[in-house]
């Protein structure tokens, strides 16, 4: 089985990050992320000045969930059951967090994709 868990910065020490800053930390394109935006695989980014045509703008917390969501792309998974995956919450720590409880219903769906892609 295979669970990537992602450390980044504590609170506290959060940059702010273009979408192509996020892009080039992420190895996702800026218009891959513009798309998951779209279909809500991504929430929306904040604004610069709260404006809707303002520049997007991201932190360390919208970096570590879109490292996660790209993880999870790469192993196979379709965009809909990642979609499931955000709603039901991540499994991403910050450093100094020493307890990696992994939720049920989420350990079940990883098993039964691995199962599924065994058969």
């Amino acid at each position: 089985m295979f669970l990537a868990i992602f450390l980044l910065p504590a609170r506290g020490e959060c940059d702010m990050y273009s979408i192509s800053d996020i892009a080039r930390l992420s190895g996702i394109t800026a218009f891959t992320l513009r798309y998951y935006e779209k279909i809500g695989v991504l929430p929306r980014p904040r604004r610069q000045g709260g404006k809707e045509a303002g520049i997007r703008q991201y932190d360390d917390s919208d970096l570590r969930l879109i490292r996660f969501i790209h993880g999870l792309k790469q192993t196979g998974i379709k965009l809909e059951d990642i979609m499931v995956f955000v709603k039901d919450g991540c499994l991403l720590a910050e450093q100094g967090e020493t307890d990696f409880d992994v939720d049920g219903t989420l350990q079940k769906r990883i098993e039964s994709k691995v199962q599924r892609d065994l058969i």
